[in-house]
């Protein structure tokens, strides 16, 4: 087992190897690989966090055969048998949940989503059901048995946006104890049920965007790019006679004017752009910070990414929040350490002046921060 500050999800495989046999292709189930001391989750503690109007939670009981969602705050948590209580984004408020998600640093950061806690009485679960993302089961607390069916894309593209699988034929079983890890790639049924009570499951899942989302952001970054001229149509050489006919030029004008010109610098801004938007629900403290305020900082000290800031590199060029950052070649250093490490050393008097004044940028606008992240749990 491992300690909680560095966690190998995958025991004894390489990332290579798991990238190549199992990412993406097949389910994977790996027993005793986390140490679980210290971040037991009473009920208590699970119960008061989801009276708050800030945090993402819905609790998903059967009854009568059917499933029901009822959607957070919860005031009252009735203690039925079979419901699972789900908790999104449970790595900005959990120091174990947070340290969970810093340990896929084996999958490009582009595609982390976040963690969801799922804490269930016996019998709970969410369901059958298939995603069309990667994900990471942890077990942490009771017992958990998980069925797993045979990826099928097809089934899943034709199910009109539903994932629920009612029913599919398990070809695996597993009994997931605490510090076990079961990986699901995309397409493939699942169904876990509790064994136990207060049992905990933390599911890191990832993002997947699909063309269609692609497609309609693109045409977002198109509206607002403000290098498109403002040219308006204006031609003399109308026919008298046209009446209801539109004007071949007219035409010619409105096609030329919405056909996507892919020029590479473009594209490739949209792509970092696109890939380092963070959650909807996300935000970032302004603050004011000048050159002097900053130059005053005399010892070398640690810039850290805000926890909700996403940070991406794309063709030498650099985007962190749906922004691109303008970064000096001599500076490229600096700034990968900080998006690939997630935080670096500085000593801000001594820092040159296109450096400092991209910092201050970023700790103004609440991207960056000099202090580390303290959570609730």
């Amino acid at each position: 087992m491992t300690k909680n500050n560095s966690i190998n999800l995958l025991k004894n495989l390489t990332p290579s190897v798991f990238l190549k046999k199992y990412w993406g292709k097949q389910a994977l189930f790996l027993n005793n690989v986390i140490d679980i001391s210290g971040a037991a989750l009473s009920k208590r503690i699970v119960f008061n966090l989801i009276k708050s109007e800030n945090i993402e939670s819905k609790i998903i009981s059967f009854e009568d055969g059917a499933i029901q969602t009822a959607y957070g705050p919860f005031n009252k948590i009735r203690d039925d048998k079979h419901h699972s209580l789900l908790i999104h984004k449970f790595n900005l408020i959990h120091q174990f949940s947070y340290d969970l998600f810093q340990s896929i640093n084996f999958i490009p950061y582009c595609l982390h989503d976040d963690v969801m806690m799922s804490f269930s009485s016996k019998g709970g679960g969410v369901g059958p059901h298939s995603d069309s993302y990667d994900v990471f089961l942890i077990q942490g607390q009771g017992e958990k048995s998980w069925d797993i069916g045979v990826t099928d894309k097809k089934r899943f593209q034709s199910a009109a946006g539903s994932h629920n699988t009612n029913e599919f034929t398990s070809t695996q079983q597993f009994i997931a104890k605490p510090g076990d890890v079961l990986y699901v790639p995309p397409f493939t049924p699942h169904h876990g049920v509790s064994l136990t009570d207060d049992c905990v499951t933390y599911s890191i899942g990832f993002r997947s965007p699909s063309n269609s989302e692609i497609r309609n952001r693109y045409l977002e970054f198109l509206l607002d790019d403000n290098q498109q001229s403002n040219i308006l149509f204006k031609d003399l050489r109308l026919d008298e006679h046209a009446k209801a006919s539109i004007p071949d030029s007219l035409a010619s004008f409105i096609k030329k004017n919405i056909t996507i010109h892919n020029e590479p610098d473009r594209m490739n801004d949209f792509v970092g752009i696109f890939l380092s938007e963070p959650h909807d629900t996300a935000i970032f403290t302004k603050k004011k910070i000048t050159e002097k305020t900053f130059r005053k900082i005399d010892i070398e000290t640690m810039l850290y990414l805000d926890i909700h800031t996403r940070a991406v590199i794309h063709q030498n060029n650099f985007y962190i929040n749906g922004e691109k950052v303008v970064v000096a070649k001599k500076n490229y250093v600096f700034f990968s350490g900080l998006f690939n490490q997630k935080k670096m050393p500085i000593m801000p008097n001594k820092a040159n002046s296109d450096l400092a004044e991209a910092i201050i940028y970023l700790l103004s606008e609440g991207y960056i921060t000099f202090k580390k992240y303290h959570f609730m749990i």
